[in-house]
């Protein structure tokens, strides 16, 4: 024992050192999907690593997300594009030295058929006011990526100037994805909505989006500039400064400037560079882009230093976990409902399918005269056994593929609805059912069938005193399989796409919190979870027990 405690801690000395040297050539980006999804930063990054022998590590989400990374010392610095977001992280003291690099715009995408007749507007706020019409008449529908990204916030300060903050808990037409905007654009697609996006990622996912039109453009409302923001070494004095301003340097340099305006796709170029302009940043949101640009043209590597961290208090940490859990009580109690309710649905479908397939299978008595039987039995079994393992995200994508609107039963419209949740989780618990009831019932029938049959039983007698018998398996079965179900996140997030107060669970808004950085939301969510997992199991175990004892 004092041996493997020894080599384990020279193992974790080792791997520490190396964390430690390689953080001086590694710089940590948080930045929006939007950058990462058009291409750019696989165009950028490779020739700034190739020049600087630093290596560049992208987090890509939302601006929200990004900022809420940076702000908890997960990132060297950000790259976003939301003024209001970027404003309160320097105000706050988390970020120094905003400075624009670069823009493009926002254009409102939705069905070629566009019921809310917005085609050829260049008022974008005019065009919400139609979609926000004709979906109270229920003729349209917008989704919202609802993520606290910059596409979000610009979107809500659109709907807030027509007086508006709509919600998918009031307004069915109004659906809060709470995913990437790739997500938003093809779940638009599927449902024939209409969606806010940039420029660059509808022209990376245009080929994907059959059904999908550019209609409003050119509004200057629609303008999207993007801005680089360190991280303050004050804040976090372990993150790589240094670094972080190297590659700062490096995009608003007449290098990293003349590199973005040559990236194109499609013919069209994608992102206008700023950070020279000073004229255009300062119409964009950027008034102090002169002294930003001449302290960062100023800057020698060798001259940087670092301060100290900031720690909260631990009794503001839990009174704000408390207002949380009033806040979200609502919304806790909508989601936990939908869990049980989808989860509890597939479980019950899932046994009325599973236990006969495992019993009959449990019970199968084979000789060898019958080697073709005997053979299908070990196959299914086999069969069996192998899909128990299904990874759930294959299982998502199998059913998203199917329900999908150009897949084989797309006309029935369940892609993003419960009914397509509680599919896939059934596809994931009847084998677990059916392989745990297959065992449990084949443990017990030669002993029980053979003692049935020479006290005078018929064979269905003797096979109804063997399921009965193994009574405790099958629930056991249950148990299992509902643990399986109501802990499984990807499947239901790939065909459920996590839409607010419709089809969001536990476990996908667990994600969403925790993308969103919303630690605390997602810990209470977490221990509801658990406690709502342990007292179903604890019931159904009293039962097991109880059952057992008779």
């Amino acid at each position: 024992m004092l041996v493997v405690i020894l080599a384990v801690v020279v193992v974790s000395a080792f791997g520490y050192g190396q964390y430690v040297r390689s953080q001086k050539s590694i710089v940590v980006l948080a930045t929006t999907t939007s950058t990462y999804d058009s291409g750019l930063l696989d165009y950028l990054m490779p020739q700034f690593e190739s020049k600087y022998n630093i290596e560049v590590h992208i987090i890509s989400v939302g601006t929200g997300q990004a900022i809420e990374t940076a702000k908890r010392g997960d990132a060297d610095l950000v790259l976003v594009h939301s003024q209001k977001l970027e404003l309160e992280f320097i105000n706050s003291t988390y970020g120094v030295h905003r400075v624009g690099v670069m823009y493009n715009d926002f254009i409102i995408i939705g069905p070629i058929n566009d019921h809310a007749g917005i085609k050829d507007l260049t008022n974008a706020t005019e065009a919400f006011k139609r979609i926000a019409d004709r979906g109270a008449e229920g003729n349209a529908l917008f989704v919202s990526r609802a993520d606290k990204s910059g596409t979000n916030m610009l979107e809500l300060s659109i709907w807030s100037k027509l007086g508006m903050a709509p919600s998918n808990k009031t307004q069915a037409w109004y659906l809060e994805a709470g995913a990437s905007m790739g997500t938003v654009l093809r779940m638009s697609n599927e449902k024939g909505a209409y969606t806010l996006t940039d420029r660059a990622t509808w022209l990376s996912f245009q080929s994907q989006l059959a059904n999908m039109a550019v209609l409003v453009q050119s509004d200057k409302i629609l303008l999207n500039p993007y801005a680089v923001i360190l991280v303050n070494p004050e804040k976090y004095p372990q993150r790589n400064y240094k670094g972080a301003l190297t590659l700062a340097k490096f995009m608003i340099s007449e290098e990293g400037q003349n590199l973005i305006a040559g990236f194109t796709k499609e013919g069209q170029t994608l992102f206008t560079p700023i950070a020279r302009n000073l004229e255009k940043a300062k119409n964009l949101g950027f008034p102090d882009q002169e002294r930003e640009l001449s302290w960062y043209d100023t800057q020698t590597l060798e001259s940087l230093q670092a301060g100290s961290m900031m720690k909260n208090s631990l009794f503001e940490a839990l009174l704000h976990v408390l207002q949380l859990i009033f806040s979200l009580y609502p919304e806790i109690w909508n989601i936990t409902l939908l869990s049980l309710r989808v989860s509890g649905t597939a479980v019950l479908i899932g046994a009325l399918i599973g236990v006969p397939i495992g019993t009959v299978l449990g019970l199968g008595r084979f000789r060898g005269k019958h080697s073709l039987m005997y053979f299908i039995d070990i196959t299914l079994r086999s069969i069996v056994f192998t899909f128990m393992g299904l990874p759930p995200v294959v299982v998502g994508l199998v059913v998203y593929l199917l329900l999908s609107a150009s897949g084989p039963l797309g006309p029935l419209g369940l892609l993003y609805t419960p009914t397509a949740m509680i599919i896939t989780q059934l596809i994931l618990v009847v084998p677990i059912i059916t392989g745990v009831t297959m065992s449990a019932v084949g443990s017990v029938e030669k002993a029980v069938r053979e003692k049935a049959l020479s006290l005078g039983a018929t064979d269905r007698q003797a096979a109804w005193m063997v399921l009965r018998e193994a009574r405790m398996g099958l629930l056991t079965a249950i148990i299992v399989a509902f643990g399986a179900a109501i802990s499984e996140v990807g499947g239901i997030l790939i065909t459920g796409g996590n839409i607010r107060w419709f089809t969001r669970t536990l476990t996908t808004a667990i994600v969403q919190e925790v993308n969103l950085g919303e630690f605390n939301k997602a810990i209470i969510l977490g221990v509801i979870l658990l406690s709502m997992a342990f007292a179903i199991n604890l019931a159904l175990t009293i039962i097991q027990l109880r059952g057992a004892k008779r």
